[in-house]
C-alpha cells in the first residue's frame, strides 16, 4: 500500500509538468508565442491597410484629374487645328496625350530652336505616328513662346 501511494503522490507532482508538456505537443502556444503570432498579424492588417489606402488615394487623384485632362486635351485639339489640322485628326493626336507618361518622352530640346526647325520636328512625330511626342512638343513649344512672350499689364507696366 505504501508503494501504491508512493506512486500517487509522484504521478500528481508530475501531473503538471506532464500536461504542460503534453499542450505544447498538440499546438497550444505559450503566451510569448501568442504575442509573437499577434504582431505578425498587426504588421499584416498594417500593411493592408496602407496598401488599401494608397490604391484609394491613387483612384481617387485619377477620378479627380479625369476632367482636367478632358480639357487638356480639347485644348490641345484646338491648337492643333489653329496649325491647320483637320477636327478628326486633332481629336485623334490630341486623345493620345497621356499626362503619366510625358516623363518617359525622350525629345530633342526645343531651346535655341527657330519656329521652322519646331515645325519639322512636329510633322516628322506626326508621320510617325508619334502623337504622345507631338503632343509634348507642341506643349513645350507653348509654353516656351508664353515664357517669352512680353507680359504687361494693362496699363501697359511690366
Amino acid at each position: 500500500m505504501k508503494g501504491i501511494t508512493s506512486v500517487c503522490a509522484l504521478l500528481l507532482l508530475s501531473a503538471p509538468a506532464a500536461f504542460a508538456q503534453q499542450q505544447q505537443n498538440h499546438g497550444v502556444e505559450s503566451p510569448n508565442q501568442l504575442s509573437q503570432q499577434m504582431q505578425q498579424m498587426n504588421m499584416e492588417n498594417a500593411a493592408r491597410d496602407a496598401s488599401s489606402g494608397w490604391y484609394r488615394q491613387s483612384e481617387e487623384r485619377t477620378i479627380g484629374s479625369y476632367p482636367a485632362l478632358m480639357k487638356m486635351r480639347a485644348k490641345l485639339a484646338e491648337a492643333w487645328q489653329a496649325l491647320g489640322m483637320s477636327p478628326e485628326g486633332a481629336k485623334i493626336v490630341a486623345d493620345a496625350y497621356r499626362p503619366e507618361s510625358t516623363g518617359r518622352v525622350v525629345h530633342t530640346s526645343l531651346e535655341g530652336r527657330s519656329e521652322e526647325e519646331v515645325a519639322k520636328m512636329l510633322h516628322d512625330a506626326l508621320e510617325k505616328k508619334n502623337y504622345l511626342l507631338a503632343d509634348q512638343l507642341l506643349i513645350k513649344y507653348e509654353q516656351a513662346r508664353l515664357a517669352l512672350a512680353p507680359s504687361t499689364s494693362p496699363n501697359g507696366i511690366r
